[in-house]
């Protein structure tokens, strides 16, 4: 008995078919957007090894004496949680000394040396801060949000809708994020921990309010053969997921023709 392929055997192979194309995208999107998470990080560890590699060997920028007043140490504490506030709305570098800390050297000359190694920088899409080895924040500049807000692609009608479907389906990164820096990122940064202990290290978090995912790459800064601080560099992984939904769509709108194609025939 000879076996027969029937012409409905033929259309359920052809619908197997056409079911695993959309899985095959699927997947070779998610292996984009792994390659290029990799490529972010080994990006932002070689921005932070050159500003770092521009503090090495000038260990006068980043020590400082313990300071005698509690109070005032207090207060510093609480003005670092406003530098980046201070840093996105003046576009300058931030250069924060630590109240009732005496520096090696002069405030003056400090703040000159950290600002001008963070000046060529500030226009980056990354927020770049320094810090020593007791975890004080020293300088901050830049901003992980863009300073030119993404323009939305307008329309009316039919696609106006489309686009709205599409997004729904397919949600895009949201630039309305808290980029505030958290309480406890310098304690339990592992990154920071790990540049610290002299080793260069990325690391992925979310954003305060859990809205942005933040990719940040330490570096040490050595004097000799000692640790003098680290150099952290953060952007978020939004230029990623804006590819990702565009790859998406794209493939949710080919997978649609596919199907219509396939259901005329």
């Amino acid at each position: 008995m000879s076996f027969r392929i029937t012409l409905r055997l033929k259309l359920a192979l052809v619908a197997l078919t056409l079911l695993a194309l959309p899985w095959v995208g699927y997947r070779y999107v998610q292996e984009m957007e792994g390659f290029l998470l990799e490529a972010q990080q080994q990006a932002l560890l070689a921005t932070a090894r050159a500003v770092a590699t521009a503090l090495h060997e000038r260990p006068q920028l980043l020590r400082v004496k313990p300071a005698q007043n509690d109070a005032a140490r207090r207060a510093a504490e609480d003005s670092l949680r406003q530098a980046a506030e201070r840093a996105e709305k003046s576009g300058q570098p931030v250069v924060v000394e630590q109240i009732g800390r005496e520096s090696v050297m002069s405030e003056q000359q400090s703040v000159a040396e950290i600002s001008a190694i963070l000046r060529g920088l500030e226009r980056s899409t990354a927020r770049i801060w320094v810090v020593n080895r007791e975890l004080k924040l020293l300088a901050l500049a830049g901003s992980l949000k863009p300073r030119v807000p993404a323009e939305h692609a307008g329309g009316e009608g039919a696609a106006r809708l489309w686009r709205d479907i599409l997004a729904r389906i397919v949600p895009r990164p949201d630039e309305d994020f808290d980029e505030a820096l958290d309480e406890d990122v310098l304690a339990t940064g592992r990154e920071i921990t790990r540049a610290l202990l002299g080793a260069p290290a990325t690391r992925l978090r979310n954003s305060a309010d859990g809205r942005a995912v933040i990719v940040s790459a330490a570096h040490p800064i050595w004097s000799r053969d000692d640790v003098v601080g680290a150099v952290v560099v953060e952007e978020t992984t939004h230029s990623i997921l804006s590819v990702r939904s565009q790859a998406l769509e794209r493939l949710l709108l080919a997978t649609i023709a596919v199907f219509a194609l396939a259901a005329a025939v």
